[in-house]
């Protein structure tokens, strides 16, 4: 189990496999720094860490604008970009990282942007890859 956790992280952090300009770098990232947080004591998990969090510092200068606005292409993608944002910083704080300032006032932005994109009944609008589905969150949730 742990070697394939290690071969798992190894094959996340190699260049070739990485894709920088979409979500899937950005959960890449994710899960490196979740590899660190779940065996600190494997050799490379502070490596790993440390790597993804430099891809991170590049790619969310692409991935989330200064107005919070993820970039894809539909409302759900805002959704799901902020909780892996979210979750970004959470693993961060974890891993008592430390977190740039500017990245707490992209976030606050991003969850200012989506909550303007909700409607009244809790749907997103229906455009790109968002359908007519329900919010599985409620309006009072937090991120």
């Amino acid at each position: 189990m742990l070697r394939f956790a290690a071969r798992s992280a190894a094959a996340l952090a190699k260049p070739a496999q990485f894709t920088f300009s979409t979500n899937h770098g950005v959960m890449q990232n994710l899960a490196l720094l979740h590899f660190a947080l779940a065996f600190p004591t494997l050799p490379l998990a502070e490596q790993h860490a440390a790597f993804a969090f430099a891809r991170l510092r590049d790619q969310l200068r692409f991935h989330v604008s200064d107005e919070g606005v993820v970039l894809e292409h539909s409302p759900a993608y805002q959704r799901s970009g902020l909780a892996r944002f979210g979750r970004a910083l959470r693993y961060l704080t974890l891993l008592d990282m430390p977190i740039p300032a500017e990245w707490w006032a992209k976030y606050e932005k991003a969850k200012a942007f989506y909550g303007n994109l909700r409607r009244p009944d809790d749907t997103l609008p229906i455009f790109g890859d968002t359908g007519a589905e329900r919010e599985s969150i409620g309006r009072s949730s937090r991120w």
